[in-house]
């Protein structure tokens, strides 16, 4: 995963993780989600929604061990490479 990607501060337990376009946050959200990794996409916490950015919240302090946060940050990786589905068919 690029770390121009990823923000966070060495005592936090949170990293926030920008997700580049195409991708939207909360489309990246449910991409992760479906792959069995939960984020919070940004939107979630803005006030207003015109003005957020593109990522994801990722809480480094739920895995139950380092494996399986490992796992879960190579299923993001993955998924950073793949681009969204469109929501609707293809005419």
């Amino acid at each position: 995963m690029p770390a121009e990607h990823l923000k966070s501060d060495p005592a936090c337990m949170f990293v926030w993780l920008r997700v580049p376009p195409p991708w939207r946050s909360d489309d990246f959200a449910a991409n992760a989600l479906a792959r069995g990794v939960n984020t919070m996409p940004a939107s979630a916490f803005a006030v207003d929604r015109s003005t957020v950015e593109h990522g994801v919240r990722i809480n480094l302090a739920c895995a139950e061990s380092r494996e399986q946060l490992t796992r879960g940050l190579q299923i993001l990786a993955h998924a950073l490479r793949d681009r969204p589905r469109a929501p609707f068919g293809t005419i």
